[in-house]
């Protein structure tokens, strides 16, 4: 049994590619970029080397690259470990989308994610209200502080007395994570 991927792809020839006679160069060069910005890709060529070597060590079998308008990838597999998935497997990846569906349903107004940015600690309603030069209570209320406190992207330190007046807020790690997605310039919604 074997498994197929593809990508676009900026060819340079077609057919079968020889890890032995092989100069590397990316297959599609603006992800190539991409994620070398982002300090996720490895030296050029390195995925083909990490593919021949890990490919014929899972399916027994050189993988086949396949060159042409379309890249192609043919690793073999296994059939008996495609059919064995453990609940610790399964119960991990549904966390894992969950919270990251989670972390994606975040939807802010621009008042939000203002306030969202000011964050550096714990702060009082009062400190939060100067740092913006908000006076409006009210407004204040409804448009800064109930969605991140609905959305639980900040948090009340003293949780059992809302009204106190030694009550802050802070960021819980959901918030830190959308202020650093919003400052990276990634979607939240």
């Amino acid at each position: 049994m074997s498994s197929q991927t593809e990508n676009a792809n900026i060819s340079r020839g077609t057919g079968k590619l020889d890890p032995r006679h092989f100069t590397p160069m990316p297959k599609n060069p603006n992800i190539a970029k991409f994620f070398r910005e982002i300090g996720l890709a490895d030296e050029l060529g390195s995925g083909m080397r990490n593919l021949m070597k890990y490919g014929q060590a899972y399916g027994g079998e050189i993988p086949q690259l396949l060159e042409g308008d379309v890249f192609r990838i043919v690793v073999q597999t296994p059939e008996a470990q495609q059919i064995q998935v453990t609940d610790q497997v399964t119960d991990q990846v549904t966390d894992q989308v969950t919270d990251q569906v989670t972390d994606q349903d975040i939807s802010l107004n621009p008042e939000a994610l203002k306030l969202l940015n000011v964050f550096t600690g714990e702060h009082t309603r009062a400190e939060l209200m100067t740092k913006l030069s908000l006076s409006h209570r009210p407004n204040f209320s409804n448009l800064y502080m109930k969605p991140l406190l609905e959305q639980e992207l900040i948090e009340m330190t003293i949780p059992d007395k809302p009204n106190s007046r030694n009550q802050k807020y802070r960021l819980t790690p959901k918030g830190e994570a959308t202020r650093t997605r919003q400052a990276g310039g990634l979607p939240t919604s």
